[in-house]
Parts: C-alpha cells; sequence; structure tokens
C-alpha cells in the first residue's frame, strides 16, 4: 500500500492543540500485507456476507483514505486516562488500560503504538489522557453486531490514531 496522505479528522486539531501527542497513526502504521490482501478477498467474495463493505473502498486502499478524510466513512473520538497496564491474550500483548469518559474501559495494545518515542515510558503512566480516533466501518452484514463494535449494527470499530498527554 503506497498511501501518503496527512489530514486531521473532526476534533484532531484541538487535541493537538491542547498538547497531545500522536502516539498511533494508521497511515504509518507497517501494514500486515496478508492481512490486507485476506481483508480484501473478503470483501470482494460476493458469495459471503462476512467482511468488510467494498462500498467505501477497499480497507487501506487510496478511495479509503479519501472516504475517512471527506467524511463518508464514520467516526467518533473517545477520551479518557490510563488507569494501568496489563497483559492479555495468547501472545501475552502488554497493553494500557484506558477508562474513557463514557464510563466503558478498553485496553490498548502497547506494540501497536507507532509513534511512541523508542526508550520512553512516561506516555504510558496511569493518569495520562488518551485520545482515540475510531472509525465505523461498514460491514457487508448490515445486520451483523461484532464484539469491536460497541453494539452498533452493521459496522466494525477501528483505532485510526491515539494520541496521549502526559501529566
Amino acid at each position: 500500500m503506497d498511501v501518503n496522505v496527512e489530514f486531521l479528522v473532526g476534533d484532531e486539531s484541538n487535541f493537538i492543540l491542547d498538547g497531545y501527542k500522536k502516539v498511533y497513526d494508521y497511515l504509518i502504521d507497517k501494514v500486515n500485507l496478508n492481512l490486507l490482501n485476506r481483508t480484501h478477498k473478503l470483501s470482494l467474495d460476493s458469495s459471503s456476507q462476512m467482511g468488510l463493505s467494498p462500498n467505501v473502498g477497499l480497507y487501506g486502499s487510496q478511495q479509503w483514505i479519501e472516504n475517512i478524510h471527506n467524511g463518508t466513512i464514520k467516526h467518533s473520538w473517545e477520551v479518557g486516562e490510563i488507569t494501568g497496564k496489563s497483559v492479555i491474550g495468547m501472545d501475552d500483548e502488554e497493553t494500557i488500560e484506558v477508562l474513557f469518559d463514557s464510563g466503558k474501559t478498553e485496553p490498548i495494545e502497547i506494540y501497536s503504538l507507532n509513534l511512541l518515542p523508542k526508550n520512553t515510558t512516561h506516555y504510558l503512566n496511569t493518569g495520562n489522557k488518551v485520545a482515540v480516533l475510531y472509525l465505523l466501518l461498514p460491514l457487508k452484514n448490515k445486520e451483523l453486531v461484532t464484539n469491536i463494535s460497541l453494539g452498533v449494527k452493521g459496522y466494525s470499530r477501528s483505532i485510526f490514531r491515539v494520541y496521549i498527554k502526559t501529566q
């Protein structure tokens, strides 16, 4: 994937002006081409109701990026605070636990924070503020409620950017 686009989404400029530092950006993430190809194949498989809808562009494509920028792909900002660190999953992924202002707690995998400065841990301290830009990606099956959609029928939720403000 060769996408080189920088743009701000929604309230993003306010977080930057308030001293938040970007620690994750999908656009510069090291793309897992195998996963990307499997996602495209599933999206394009007309015999299956599983996968993302290709109607807003294939996941990670230039059209998909443009549809984020122009608002066709819905998004939401969630703001919260780091409440701790934990290790989860079969691969013992180290995560930060974030309590969002909405009252829900969610883990964010530390390894995925691709802009986190090397050899710095103060960004991950308990009490630091976090702002996460989630995309709501339309599914082919409009009746499906996924475990990561937070109950939004017909959509999958995906992290696009993460900002952290140190105390």
